[in-house]
C-alpha cells in the first residue's frame, strides 16, 4: 500500500504493519517550492532572496510531514480544538497551532516517524536498494518528473540554504537524525535483520 494514504488506514488489515516514507531536506524543499509557485528566474538577485527568505521564514519545514503521522481522528480533534480557540480562523495552518497543541502532535507522530523506515530523496537510488530488499523483490527506477531551473536559479539556491537552515535549526537536526538512520540501513543492506528489532 503506498501513495498519499491516512496514517492508521493499514491498520484496518489486521496484519503487520512496516511503515516507509521518502524524505526530502526540508529546507531545499521549501526552496524548491517556492520557485515552484514565483516564477521570477529573472528577478534581481536581492529581491528574490528578500521574497523567498520571508517565505521560508514563515513557513514550518516539519509541518506536513507530521501531519502524515497522525490519524484521521487525531487530525480532526487538533483541528477542532484550534478553532475552538480562534474560531474567526476556521482553516488554521500548522505554524499557526498554539505550542501546547502543536508540541502534543509532535508527541504523537516522532515515536511513529521514528519507526519507519527512513528513504532519502536525495538518494533515490540507495532509497530504491532499501525498499527493494523490503519488498524482497526486484525494483524498476522510473524516470522521475524534474522542474526545470536555470544555472542562475539553481546557483542561487546553494548560496542561500545555508543562512535559510538556521532559520529551522530542529528541522536540519531532524533530517540529520534521519539520515543517520538511514546510513545505518545502508550498511546493513539487509532490512530483514533492522526490522525484526
Amino acid at each position: 500500500m503506498g501513495g498519499h494514504k491516512v496514517y492508521g488506514l493499514a491498520d484496518e488489515l489486521g496484519i503487520p504493519v512496516q511503515h516507509f516514507s521518502f524524505i526530502r531536506e526540508p529546507i531545499s524543499r521549501l526552496v524548491s517550492n517556492w520557485f515552484h509557485h514565483n516564477d521570477k528566474g529573472s528577478s534581481k538577485r536581492s529581491d528574490l532572496h528578500s521574497d523567498c527568505e520571508q517565505f521560508i521564514r514563515n513557513s514550518n519545514p516539519l509541518g506536513h510531514y507530521i501531519q502524515a503521522y497522525l490519524t484521521i481522528e487525531e487530525t480532526t480533534n487538533f483541528f477542532l480544538r484550534y478553532v475552538e480557540r480562534f474560531p474567526e480562523h476556521p482553516s488554521p495552518k500548522y505554524r499557526k497551532f498554539t505550542p501546547d497543541i502543536y508540541s502534543e502532535m509532535e508527541r504523537l507522530a516522532f515515536p511513529r516517524i521514528d519507526k519507519a523506515i527512513p528513504l532519502i530523496t536525495e538518494r533515490f537510488d540507495d532509497s530504491l536498494a532499501i525498499l527493494s530488499g523490503l519488498m524482497e523483490k526486484p525494483l524498476i527506477p522510473f524516470e522521475r518528473q524534474r522542474v526545470g531551473k536555470s544555472s542562475y536559479d539553481r546557483d542561487l539556491i546553494q548560496e542561500m540554504l545555508p543562512d535559510l537552515r538556521k532559520l529551522h535549526p530542529e528541522s536540519t537536526d531532524f533530517y540529520n537524525r534521519q539520515i543517520t538512520r538511514f546510513e545505518y540501513l545502508m550498511e546493513r543492506r539487509s532490512t530483514k535483520d533492522v526490522l525484526k528489532k
